[in-house]
């Protein structure tokens, strides 16, 4: 877990931590936070997503790749355009 002053990434966080990690903190911090905004229709019609559900959504993924011993391992994975992606 990240600890720096403020409850914020500092670049230098970005050095000596991984994505991983740096999702979890902001997690923590931020977790209703939203962190990304996908406008489907290029202009209104929007989906949001948070800290908290970004990185519940990327936990998720990551279970499954384990639990198929693919820890370590390369993987491809295809989505359509939004959030998911």
């Amino acid at each position: 877990m990240i600890y720096s002053s403020g409850n914020k990434i500092q670049e230098k966080d970005t050095y000596t931590t991984t994505l991983p990690e740096i999702l979890q903190a902001q997690a923590v911090w931020n977790q209703n936070k939203t962190v990304f905004i996908f406008l489907k229709d290029g202009d209104r019609d929007e989906e949001r997503i948070t800290f908290g559900e970004l990185f519940s959504a990327a936990n998720e993924i990551a279970f499954h790749l384990i639990k198929l011993k693919l820890k370590g391992e390369r993987a491809l994975m295809l989505y359509p355009a939004g959030l998911n992606f």
